[in-house]
């Protein structure tokens, strides 16, 4: 039921919004589909550009994500350029209903070419779609044309090489790997000594500790309800910076807040080594 109403209003958006906003982004230059996605620097900036929407067919959701729309091109063909389609900006929903409802095949997805200005959205890491495993997301303001390719076009590859996001993946997993060793109520650091060099510097609340301090640690609060969560991923050549916040929430009451900022080398193997860690401990608050 979820993707028959989403089909369904993708096809309103996509036949309304095509002729009643065409004129507002005509001016505008239109860049390569590929290219933002080739710079952070392109976050949180509106573009115009032309992909093919992916339409998933009508039913039930699936486990694999394939409930949600997502652009795509044939010239970048891989996850490290798919991004989740957001129509929900997209103003006249009720133009040319008919014309594309009758393309609609509900048992297969479909395909359209589309001219269209959105603002992009950029993560290292899985971030957008359902379950998460889409690292890109347009929300759509204009559109200025919509073709159908029905699927004698290229399909999206998902088995295609995605370097970027398996390297952001790869490096969230290694900093929960580390933080939930670290932090546990049993200090387990000897599970990550392999991210360990003699030059790793672990700073928690502004106090260094060497190899031997870090097997000392322990959280004297009961383990409860463990979250870690990435706010922000920066990279400088083979070094990534990834900054966040781990939380405990302890007897659906009292929630104890750690801050962390840690800094990763990328090997050639693609393998991780920690250059430094900083965590800081917040006040306990009452949820």
């Amino acid at each position: 039921m979820k993707t028959v109403l989403l089909h369904l209003i993708i096809i309103l958006i996509l036949s309304s919004s095509s002729l009643a906003q065409r004129n507002n982004s005509r001016g505008s230059k239109i860049v390569d589909y590929c290219q933002p996605f080739n710079s952070m620097k392109f976050d949180g900036k509106t573009v115009k550009t032309v992909a093919v929407l992916y339409a998933p067919a009508e039913g039930n959701a699936r486990v694999d994500g394939d409930s949600d729309a997502y652009f795509y091109s044939k010239k970048c063909n891989n996850k490290d350029y798919f991004a989740l389609a957001d129509f929900s900006k997209a103003a006249n929903l009720n133009l040319y209903r008919k014309a594309y409802a009758k393309l609609v095949n509900k048992n297969s997805p479909q395909l359209y070419l589309i001219t269209f200005t959105g603002k992009l959205s950029l993560s290292y890491t899985s971030s957008f779609g359902h379950l998460g495993w889409l690292r890109a997301q347009f929300i759509i303001k204009n559109i200025d044309s919509v073709k159908p390719l029905y699927l004698k076009y290229r399909l999206p590859d998902h088995d295609a090489d995605a370097p970027v996001l398996s390297t952001g993946n790869s490096l969230r997993m290694t900093n929960d790997n580390f933080m939930f060793a670290l932090l546990a109520v049993r200090n387990e650091s000897y599970k990550v000594n392999y991210l360990l060099t003699d030059n790793t510097q672990i700073r928690i609340d502004g106090k260094l500790l060497d190899n031997n301090e870090l097997t000392q640690i322990s959280n004297s609060e009961k383990q409860g309800e463990f979250r870690i969560r990435v706010s922000k991923i920066t990279v400088d050549r083979n070094q990534w910076i990834i900054r966040g916040t781990i939380t405990n929430k302890v007897e659906e009451k009292t929630v104890k807040r750690l801050n962390y900022d840690n800094k990763f080398l990328l090997q050639k193997d693609n393998s991780w080594k920690l250059i430094s860690s900083t965590i800081t401990e917040m006040p306990f608050y009452e949820n």
